[in-house]
């Protein structure tokens, strides 16, 4: 209406004309304006509706920033003097919003795989020893500082591979050396109980060595260790052998002793317990069953031919009666002579026996 009174009140062409261009600027402003005002209530709430169920549903930390970014936006969409820094204001919040999502996501996500790695095979290294489980503690912390450093998710996957296989290795690996350990066994029946003893002691003290080693070649060094100490044990096969050497030697020595025996110095009777003497020393050493059994069976065999020897020697030479002359001293003569060859041919039978 003012603007008709204007130009009624106009006195020439260009003031008319002046007057309807102003008409026409002011109309614009003021659609302009009206505009931009219900821009930035449909932004306002565009930018309060934009996740909310998302943004609802965070910690209080990471809301109140949310919070912030959305004051900002606010703060900017009123001071905007266009729709179109309405609508910048409104694009750059969106933006802000999805990336603090995203953030809150990945630090979610971090948080995830972590705990993962924290349980990861928890009871096969619960039964590990605990060297092992020292180094999967140290791997563990290593993997958790690179994760929370990490700046996106494909180099977190990276890191809960690498951290698995670890993991996967020193537990195959301890299982491999547990196995090996088991595995070192011998045939107990081959051996005595001194040396089943023996032989468990050094297969422990071996065990434990091979729990120790780093590498597949170190407890395969152990396990050649452990089969070269086997073949230094005496088995029963070879305390056997020994003890029949043994007996053996032993008889042959009873037999040269007994050999060196002069049965002409002898009585029959006296003889005859030698050879008693000599058939129980070779019986002893028969029925031995391990060498301490042999150890004084020679020295009491010489002990008894000492005692018949020096019951001999303590005796003197029987005196002989003095032949007489004429008949009867002839027939005791000859009666001597004849019990002389009964008792030589009796020695002489002895000592045929004994060869």
């Amino acid at each position: 209406d003012e603007a008709l009174e204007d130009i009624q009140d106009a006195t020439s062409e260009p003031e008319i004309a002046g007057l309807v261009t102003a008409y026409k600027a002011a109309i614009d402003a003021k659609i302009n304006a009206v505009a931009l005002e219900a821009a930035k209530a449909a932004a306002v709430a565009e930018v309060e509706a934009y996740k909310a169920d998302e943004i609802v549903a965070l910690g209080d930390s990471d809301k109140s920033v949310c919070t912030v970014i959305m004051n900002n936006a606010k703060s900017a969409i009123s001071e905007a003097t266009s729709v179109q820094l309405v609508n910048d204001a409104v694009a750059s919040y969106k933006s802000n919003i999805d990336a603090k999502l995203a953030e809150v996501a990945f630090e979610a996500y971090k948080a995830e795989q972590i705990l993962g790695i924290e349980g990861y095979r928890a009871n096969d290294i619960a039964a590990l020893q605990d060297s092992a489980k020292a180094a999967i503690a140290t791997k563990l912390d290593a993997a958790k500082t690179a994760i929370g450093s990490a700046e996106n998710k494909a180099a977190v996957d990276l890191v809960v591979s690498d951290f698995e296989d670890e993991v996967d290795a020193i537990i195959s690996f301890e299982n491999y050396k547990k196995l090996t350990a088991e595995q070192l066994t011998f045939d107990s029946t081959l051996y005595q109980e001194a040396e089943i003893e023996q032989i468990n002691a050094k297969k422990a003290e071996i065990s434990a060595s091979i729990m120790a080693q780093t590498t597949e070649a170190g407890v395969q060094a152990e396990v050649a260790k452990f089969e070269d100490y086997l073949e230094t044990v005496k088995t029963k096969a070879d305390y056997e052998k020994e003890l029949d050497d043994a007996k053996n030697a032993l008889s042959r020595e009873i037999d040269e002793y007994f050999a060196t025996i002069d049965a002409d110095k002898y009585e029959v009777a006296d003889y005859a317990t030698l050879e008693g003497y000599y058939e129980e020393a070779q019986t002893a050493v028969e029925n031995a069953t391990k060498l301490a059994d042999l150890e004084d069976i020679l020295e009491n065999f010489k002990a008894q031919v000492a005692t018949v020897s020096e019951k001999q020697a303590g005796g003197g030479e029987e005196e002989q009666p003095e032949e007489k002359k004429g008949c009867g001293g002839s027939v005791v003569a000859a009666s001597a002579v004849v019990t002389g060859l009964a008792l030589a041919g009796v020695t002489l039978v002895l000592k045929k026996k004994k060869e």
